[in-house]
């Protein structure tokens, strides 16, 4: 059961637009964000564990592909699913995201309306499928 789930994005309006589509589409799952890849280790240290991270690549101080590598090589974080939502969509960097264990890639969309399209499916497959470790 999806209970937490934390964004780390450094956008604002991004960050917005994908807070307020998963309030909507998912209203009874608490939302954390992070600015980045360091921020969202600080919170990650706390009992409170996100059952997913929904992550940026391109932020600073510590981007998403150094915290992806964090996540999936960490006894106790490895196995939260890490969904990439980033701008790029290049093959090569969703093949490098897939091959450092990102649990699925997804293009950011431009507008509200694409955001609220995207939570759906997260909620679909993850809140409504997908076995998930508490």
């Amino acid at each position: 059961m999806v209970k937490h789930i934390l964004i780390v994005e450094d956008d604002p309006v991004d960050l917005k637009f994908i807070q307020d589509a998963l309030s909507e589409t998912i209203p009874e799952v608490e939302i954390g964000a992070a600015r980045d890849g360091e921020e969202a280790l600080e919170r990650l240290e706390s009992d409170n564990k996100p059952s997913i991270i929904i992550l940026d690549l391109r932020m600073p101080r510590m981007d998403g592909h150094a915290l992806l590598h964090k996540l999936k090589t960490h006894q106790e974080l490895k196995r939260i699913p890490a969904i990439i939502l980033s701008t790029a969509d290049a093959e090569t960097e969703i093949m490098r995201c897939y091959d450092e264990y990102a649990n699925a890639y997804l293009v950011k969309p431009d507008n509200p309306a694409e955001y609220r399209r995207i939570t759906k499916r997260i909620k679909e497959f993850w809140t409504e499928e997908a076995a998930l470790v508490a």
